[in-house]
């Protein structure tokens, strides 16, 4: 159990920081990235507006060394390189400015031009060439920038904030791995005393218990049955009933819940299950249908398996409506076991499905002893399910009936 807490606590810290760490990388990189595509198009404006003359800055003020954002420093036309070609519709190229430009030739920019006219777009990025496409008459100019230096910061940091993130992903890691055991211990303390104190109660009820049921046999021989006698002993197996339940409980929260795994024929196991449980619908006047696999094999507790059934069925048969049906289907799906099992009932609240595998819970909110068991006991088989790494569910389609899914 501790074990599985640390597993649980570890993996929703993680997934928490690792939310947090991605949500905010990503805000970071979106950021950075919408800047210098801003960037990039403003310069394009600004040469558009200056007709392929390199844009320079008005004077500063030398009293107000910081403005806030400009897209222009003093050295912006001597930094920003950038070539403009002219061409048709069909891509031949009348004109070509490549004085700011050193590392592309005319064939290579007609190049360009012919990719962007396929394309069809007017503006965006080729290449380390952020670009910008205008009529002119009959032409058709095109602007390039090179934004080598911005696409690489853009990159540059997105690989830092991947590599910042893995590291701090790895470093939390290790941490949690070594301190969860220390984070998780009062609970681990409360959960052991919680069950200590269950199987105490357990074993000290036992004896009293015996006592009583005892007594009320040698009652019943010397002065004969009334109904107090019937209803002690009624109570008697109730609360024996209970306490068995509970310790049985306690044991399937233990860290090693299969105490003896075997192979053993699942089919034959089911079929000596629900035998009894024929005679029961039966004499309860309710239909009973079973379709089994025949040859099914499992490696795991054959009794807690058995317990687990025989706790469905009786639920399903004590809840089943007057007359009504059950349907167990018992089949191999790929490498998994299921185990379905069906009933109809005069009603069932659909949005409490969830709850009925919860300890004590019982959908009569009466507690009547006459209406219901203890609410225990789909607990119990939640717990045999869980222990052969299996999952238990619950669902109803109309609200009249109730279908059980177990997973094996």
């Amino acid at each position: 159990m501790e074990a599985k807490l640390r597993r649980k606590f570890i993996f929703v810290s993680m997934s928490s920081l690792m939310t947090v760490l991605i949500l905010l990388v990503a805000g970071i990189n979106i950021f950075h990235y919408s800047v210098q595509v801003r960037s990039q198009e403003t310069m394009l404006d600004l040469i558009i507006e200056n007709a392929g003359i390199p844009p320079v800055p008005p004077p500063q003020e030398p009293d107000r060394p910081f403005q806030g954002f400009k897209p222009l420093s003093p050295e912006t036309g001597f930094t920003t390189r950038y070539f403009i070609v002219r061409s048709d519709q069909a891509g031949t190229i009348h004109a070509a400015d490549m004085d700011f430009i050193a590392s592309v030739s005319e064939d290579q920019a007609e190049e360009y031009v012919q990719k962007i006219l396929k394309k069809g777009k007017s503006s965006g990025f080729y290449g380390d060439y952020c670009f910008r496409t205008y009529p002119d008459g009959d032409e058709t100019v095109f602007v390039f920038l090179n934004s080598s230096n911005e696409l690489q910061s853009i990159k540059l940091l997105a690989a830092t904030s991947i590599v910042i993130v893995l590291i701090v992903s790895a470093a939390v890691f290790v941490l949690l791995c070594l301190t969860s055991k220390v984070a998780i211990r009062p609970f681990i303390k409360n959960v052991e005393r919680q069950k200590q104190f269950i199987t105490n109660a357990g074993h000290e009820l036992k004896t009293p218990l015996t006592s009583i049921a005892t007594s009320a046999d040698v009652l019943a021989l010397t002065q004969g049955e009334n109904e107090w006698l019937l209803n002690i002993r009624k109570q008697t197996l109730r609360l024996t009933k209970l306490v068995g339940e509970l310790v049985a409980l306690s044991r399937l929260d233990e860290e090693d819940l299969i105490q003896e795994q075997a192979d053993f024929s699942l089919s034959d196991a089911i079929w000596e299950t629900v035998e009894p449980f024929l005679g029961l619908a039966q004499a309860a006047g309710k239909n009973f249908e079973q379709d089994i696999e025949d040859g099914l094999s499992y490696c795991g507790n054959q009794s807690d398996i058995q317990k687990m059934l025989s706790i469905l069925l009786d639920n399903a048969i004590r809840y089943s409506d007057a007359g009504g049906s059950i349907r167990l289907n018992v089949r191999k799906l790929k490498r998994n076991i299921v185990i379905e099992l069906y009933n109809s009932c005069e009603h069932i609240d659909t949005c409490n499905l969830d709850r009925l595998f919860e300890r004590f819970y019982r959908e009569e909110q009466s507690r009547s002893p006459n209406t219901g068991g203890t609410g225990i006991g789909l607990s119990i088989a939640k717990a045999i399910a869980e222990a052969h790494n299996g999952s238990i569910t619950a669902s109803s389609k109309d609200g009249k009936s109730l279908s059980v899914r177990v997973i094996l």
